[in-house]
């Protein structure tokens, strides 16, 4: 009797893991754009090309792949990402900030939704690319599709 309580106890178990497992792979959705320029995401810096990109909502990152490259990118997705009129929900979206000569991935927009997801900016590249550009500079938008 023991034995077979031990044994249930166990199946539930390993049930529960692996739906903890699938839960986060239903929130997870991908996109592909070319960037013309160097960007930096989180901390890190991107050359000019194709990338694809997962928006993983359940553990709140963002992955980052470039066919030219082995290795993938992980960066941290921030709260309170900004809308997009329900006119051009109809594709992906990525937004850029330019400071200077800088461009900082900013947002994420999945196909069908109006909702973005905000990009963690690192506060020491974006001082930089500031103090780079002088004062007067104001940051504009640029969104690829």
């Amino acid at each position: 009797m023991k034995n077979l309580f031990s044994s249930k106890t166990t199946l539930a178990a390993l049930s529960l893991a692996l739906l903890s497992l699938a839960a986060p792979a239903v929130a997870q959705t991908s996109l592909t754009f070319h960037a013309p320029f160097a960007f930096a995401a989180g901390s890190q810096y991107f050359a000019p090309g194709e990338y694809n990109l997962t928006v993983d909502s359940g553990r709140m990152q963002l992955l980052i792949d470039s066919p030219t490259s082995t290795a993938t990118s992980i960066v941290r997705l921030a709260q309170g990402g900004a809308t997009r009129p329900a006119a051009t929900a109809d594709g992906g979206m990525v937004r850029f900030e330019k400071l200077g000569d800088r461009y900082f991935l900013v947002g994420v927009w999945r196909n069908g939704s109006v909702s973005g997801d905000a990009i963690a900016a690192s506060r020491k590249l974006v001082e930089s690319a500031k103090a780079e550009a002088g004062p007067e500079a104001a940051g504009s938008y640029v969104d690829l599709r």
